[in-house]
């Protein structure tokens, strides 16, 4: 996944991530490997959420995310962990991105309320991931 939004950006970060897909996909591991990268194309971000979710749904085993970020958010939308139905088939996730692992921000609500994607993602009710 390449998230930004700035289209020369785009580029250059799918740039990097084709070059680890080479290398995943080459017959010593040889992954399937699925793109997803951020568009301004009206319709094409419905599609790409209906693809996740299907990969998800099925058990993909890795997530990589290469963009801009935030503990809370990413430049590109990931669904909800509680809207998969992957109960026992969780991916791990690789995340680079700016702030994006950090679960110390601070924020009063931490006690009641799970803010952050990696919170998000590890204790949902009835689904989680490895991270």
């Amino acid at each position: 996944m390449v998230g930004a939004n700035d289209q020369s950006l785009i580029g250059q970060l799918s740039g990097y991530l084709n070059a680890h897909k080479a290398i995943i996909s080459d017959t010593l591991y040889g992954a399937q490997v699925t793109d997803f990268v951020k568009s301004s194309i009206p319709g094409s971000e419905q599609t790409a959420t209906e693809r996740l979710k299907n990969l998800m749904n099925s058990g993909v085993n890795l997530l990589t995310y290469f963009g801009h970020s935030a503990a809370t958010t990413l430049a590109y939308n990931l669904e909800d962990p509680n809207n998969y139905s992957n109960f026992g088939k969780y991916p791990v996730f690789h995340m680079m991105g700016c702030n994006v692992g950090d679960i110390f921000i601070f924020d009063q609500n931490r006690v009641s309320t799970i803010n952050t994607i990696s919170e998000k993602y590890l204790l949902p009710k009835k689904e989680a991931a490895l991270e």
